[in-house]
């Protein structure tokens, strides 16, 4: 997923995670180095891993507060929008 390295970044910049290895391991179920073996072998991260990877956006804008400010309602629409990207990612490979 070329989307996944995206996911990383957002996540990065909304400050829920500092690393490749913290995003693997936290987001993505997996051992710390995944996200750089999907990256140096050009493959696709496992629907087992991108289905935990939704369910771990969607854990966050479940339990977020209501936004107060432009900052968090920002924050929380990225998360949103992310878990949607990831939804449709794993909804097309289960088509193919």
């Amino acid at each position: 997923m070329s989307e996944l390295d995206s996911v990383f970044k957002e996540l990065k910049v909304v400050k829920l995670c500092k690393s490749q290895y913290a995003f693997s391991r936290d987001f993505l179920g997996k051992s710390p180095s995944y996200m750089s073996h999907i990256k140096a072998t050009n493959k696709k991260p496992s629907v087992e891993s991108l289905m935990v990877l939704h369910l771990k956006l969607s854990e966050l804008v479940l339990h977020s507060k209501e936004p107060t400010d432009i900052a968090s309602y920002r924050a929380k629409d990225c998360l949103i929008t992310l878990s949607n990207k990831v939804l449709s990612e794993i909804k097309e490979r289960c088509r193919s």
